[in-house]
């Protein structure tokens, strides 16, 4: 039997998109296949944007159960929690728990810092030479409130320190001054932390106008598409059926689909703990946005994380248009991604944004969940994402099989709240992985990248006037291998 590809992509998020481009630009027959009609419709639709790699780290962290259960009982919650009776729930919250160790916090963190440095670059070089723009703003800040909130930071700022990011503390004149257009917010403001290099965009225009450059280089798209099941038939083909009934082979198969994937990893030595964390967010585009609000926006230039509420504001400057987004909140919820939340607990959400980005710019309208106006283009636009998460909070990136060489599957997913930050990195470590380039252990900078990637003069202007920083850590592959659990299943 012969492959009609030599890789199929199953997902069409940020993570799938850029995993189709690392290998197309390789040189490989792609097909990407997705349920949605097109890209970045789910997961990576309407994010924070934020690519900050020193705020990058896992859910579970010293002391993280405790803050989590007092947070339950808290007005603006940043975790919230609706107790599933499915065994799932309870098996992922035991794994979580047991990562909460700080050796085991500081190695995941330190895995996830060095991939979302490394994904950074990577994103850099690849709009920059596809010419494709992405960045709203350049700067993010994280805002404190009270003194005790910047206290409790100091092992955050040490990290950055440990890092060796350059990064300095702000006070609140010092933060109206290097962005005047937030003296108006109403709200408390102790200190903010800002770090060189930090940004944000937006990553549903991103990952649109990649998939079209991926379209014009000849890939196969499979748009309003579900996939029934995935299989190896030999040590070089894979195979997936398609819900129709059709059959597609290819001599690599890569699931990229977020926490979908799990719906086709079936049997026990597959059985990863990826689990649907939902995140949520509120849009306001131009015309929902008040006029006397409005210049304020347009004039922002920097993302905020309010560190009290976990929320962030980021203004998304496009084509001389101007929208503000407020995105944050955790909910550990039903175990599978299609599984609806409750109505109240979207009002709920919906409400905790908007009041905590009304603070920063007041006027803006609340969300409606009434069907006969909740399109109306004067109100925000609501969004849950159902964030794949793992225990440990690291991605699972590479081969299904303990031998790599026998087996078409892999996996690139698990991303968390992190996927727009670790995509680009992801998908050309697990291309290299794919292609035998890669030792299990290895350092990665952007000269990874094709040779034609290198040595440009923009990139260079670029990175310096953002302000550069390494882009080469320690990545042990090893560390993102889905065997780590897959071993686990069968003990």
């Amino acid at each position: 039997m012969a492959a009609d590809y030599d890789a199929i992509i199953v997902g069409a998020g940020v993570v799938g998109v850029f995993t189709a481009w690392a290998l197309q630009e390789r040189g490989l027959k792609i097909c990407l296949v997705d349920r949605e009609v097109g890209p970045a419709q789910q997961t990576s639709a309407a994010n924070a944007g934020v690519i900050a790699p020193g705020y990058v780290a896992p859910f579970a962290s010293p002391g993280a159960a405790r803050k989590a259960f007092i947070n339950l009982f808290q007005e603006d919650r940043a975790f919230s929690w609706a107790p599933s009776a499915s065994a799932s729930q309870w098996h992922w919250l035991l794994r979580w728990l047991s990562q909460g160790k700080q050796t085991r916090y500081e190695r995941n963190r330190a895995s996830m810092f060095a991939l979302a440095t490394y994904s950074q670059a990577c994103l850099h070089e690849v709009a920059n030479r596809l010419g494709l723009s992405y960045r709203s703003v350049p700067a993010y800040h994280v805002v404190f409130r009270t003194q005790e909130d910047f206290e409790r930071s100091q092992s955050l700022r040490q990290q950055l320190k440990n890092a060796g990011l350059v990064h300095r503390v702000l006070s609140r004149d010092e933060l109206f001054t290097f962005e005047p257009s937030l003296r108006d917010a109403r709200l408390p403001i102790e200190a903010a932390l800002q770090v060189q290099g930090d940004e944000a965009g937006d990553c549903r225009a991103f990952v649109i106008k990649l998939w079209e450059q991926l379209m014009a280089g000849g890939m196969h798209w499979l748009g309003s598409t579900a996939v029934d099941s995935i299989s190896t038939v030999s040590s070089s083909l894979s195979e997936c059926v398609l819900a129709d009934g059709r059959r597609l082979r290819a001599k690599h198969l890569i699931l990229a689909a977020g926490p979908w994937s799990l719906t086709l990893l079936k049997g026990p030595k597959h059985r990863i703990p990826i689990y649907p964390i939902r995140g949520f967010s509120l849009t306001w585009d131009e015309a929902s946005i008040p006029a006397s609000v409005l210049p304020r926006l347009r004039q922002l230039g920097t993302a905020l994380m309010d560190d009290r509420y976990k929320i962030a504001i980021t203004p998304l400057h496009s084509d001389g248009t101007s929208s503000l987004r407020a995105a944050g909140m955790a909910l550990l919820g039903p175990p599978a991604a299609s599984d609806r939340i409750a109505l109240a607990r979207q009002r709920e959400a919906a409400n905790t944004l908007w009041r905590i980005a009304s603070q920063w710019f007041s006027g803006l309208p609340q969300a409606t969940f009434d069907q006969a106006n909740s399109h109306a283009r004067d109100l925000p636009r609501f969004w849950i994402g159902s964030r794949p998460m793992l225990p440990d909070g690291l991605p699972v990136i590479g081969s299904l099989s303990q031998h790599a060489s026998q087996s078409g599957l892999w996996i690139n997913s698990g991303h968390g709240s992190t996927g727009w930050a670790m995509a680009a990195g992801s998908a050309y470590l697990l291309a290299d992985l794919i292609l035998g380039a890669l030792p299990s252990c290895d350092s990665l900078a952007v000269s990874r990248l094709p040779s034609k990637a290198i040595g440009s003069a923009s990139l260079e202007a670029r990175s310096n006037r953002l302000g550069a920083r390494p882009s080469t850590y320690p990545i042990d592959t090893m560390d993102f291998s889905p065997l780590r659990w897959c071993r686990r299943a069968q003990n």
